[in-house]
């Protein structure tokens, strides 16, 4: 098993996806894997991720499927997900080298390693930039589910979150394909709900 499954969704991505693939792959810490759903792209998206799969063959595992959905994608990423850690990055995000790092030293120290938050900075693009694993915020149930409930910025959101994949698995954990708006909040919230009934966070 490696620690991380980094799941990327990728649709008509081409301008940005050698930037994603580039800022994953030069990471300092090594174990993890790369699945990739190419969701139907009609750029050269595909290209791009055959390049990257045929050069990294052992880090990449690459899905095709007609166009369904962001959501499809994910729970695609989430069915071939074989690490500890399940990490979401959409194909025009990209992350510090250390980010995977940072997180785990986190996740070595901190009591709710189940969801996590992490810093990020605007880039005043549709980019973020993740740094670090974040010492400051309120990861904790009732903390990060108010501030999902009272509706503050970005506590809804998959980018700056990590997932214990033994709870998406066990609980059979998936993101709901009929929802066109806030399915990374709905998912993110019953993810909460299972840890807090299994006591893990």
């Amino acid at each position: 098993m490696v620690k991380f499954s980094i799941i990327i969704p990728v649709y008509n991505l081409e301008d940005y996806l050698y930037r994603c693939l580039e800022s994953v792959l030069n990471q300092d810490y090594n174990d993890f894997e790369i699945i990739l759903i190419n969701d139907g792209s009609d750029d050269n998206s595909l290209n791009i991720i055959e390049e990257f799969k045929n050069q990294y063959s052992s880090k990449i595992k690459v899905i095709s499927q007609v166009n369904q959905g962001v959501s499809s994608a994910r729970n695609k990423g989430l069915q071939e997900a074989e690490g500890e850690y399940i990490i979401f990055i959409d194909g025009d995000d990209y992350i510090d080298s250390n980010h995977l790092s940072n997180i785990l030293e986190y996740i070595g120290k901190s009591k709710n390693s189940f969801i996590l938050n992490s810093l990020f900075v605007e880039t005043g693009e549709t980019t973020w930039v993740i740094p670090k694993a974040s010492k400051n915020y309120d990861c904790s149930f009732y903390g990060t589910l108010m501030n999902i409930l009272d509706n503050h910025r970005y506590q809804g959101f998959l980018f700056n979150k990590i997932f214990s994949n033994s709870v998406i698995k066990s609980n059979e954990l998936k993101f709901k394909e009929n929802l066109y708006y806030a399915e990374d909040t709905e998912f993110v919230i019953r993810y909460l709900l299972e840890c807090k009934r299994e006591n893990r966070i």
